[in-house]
């Protein structure tokens, strides 16, 4: 069994200025299915890519998610969408994921948005590679706690026939990925010309 703690451990979370570095723009849990708020909110952008991770709304009110999308695929060089729970209320996780893979194809965005469900994703730029390794990372529900989790969780009423034990499934499936994607990072690291300039390093997130 894969421990989460070391596979969050391994991850190097670089937010140092280097000049051929990369510079991102972190936005979450921003819920604009409350009072729909997908046609008004609005981004002033620092960085030019932006990271969208989880909770930016419902994938079931898929125009008002794409018009959102849109505005912000016209002022970011690209945008990195991480799906959180809320995505995926009041559908199932199948027909979630369908909505958000429709939505990354969409014409309107240009091609300019990255669906970051087991995604990985390398930026060079100068002598610089960041890698973005992105997926949900569902938690983990322990046995113990699955009694409480049933009862107070609202995941498992407003994601249509979602269970523990598919939660459970999603947990195990995101964090192998990412246990994986990691291992894989590191070896090609090794395989580098010992003494290589530290600038020259993969990054990722």
């Amino acid at each position: 069994m894969i421990g989460q703690d070391s596979v969050v451990n391994e991850f190097r979370f670089l937010f140092t200025k280097q000049q051929s570095a990369p510079t991102f723009q972190i936005l979450s849990d921003l819920h604009l299915e409350v009072c729909s708020q997908y046609y008004t909110f609005a981004i002033s952008p620092v960085a030019p890519y932006l990271i969208l991770a989880g909770d930016v709304g419902r994938l079931i009110d898929y125009e008002g998610y794409l018009a959102f999308l849109a505005k912000q695929t016209s002022q970011f060089e690209k945008v990195f969408l991480v799906l959180g729970n809320h995505e995926f209320y009041h559908l199932s996780h199948t027909s979630a994921l369908e909505q958000a893979q429709k939505l990354e194809k969409e014409a309107a965005l240009s091609g300019k948005l990255v669906l970051c469900h087991q995604k990985r994703w390398d930026i060079e730029l100068g002598d610089s590679q960041t890698t973005i390794l992105g997926c949900t990372l569902w938690s983990k529900i322990d046995d113990g706690a699955r009694e409480a989790v049933q009862a107070r969780i609202k995941d498992l009423e407003k994601i249509d026939n979602w269970s523990i034990d598919d939660h459970n499934t999603a947990h195990i499936s995101d964090l192998t990925w990412l246990s994986n994607q990691v291992s894989i990072i590191q070896n090609q690291n090794k395989s580098r010309a010992e003494g290589e300039p530290e600038n020259l390093r993969g990054r990722f997130w």
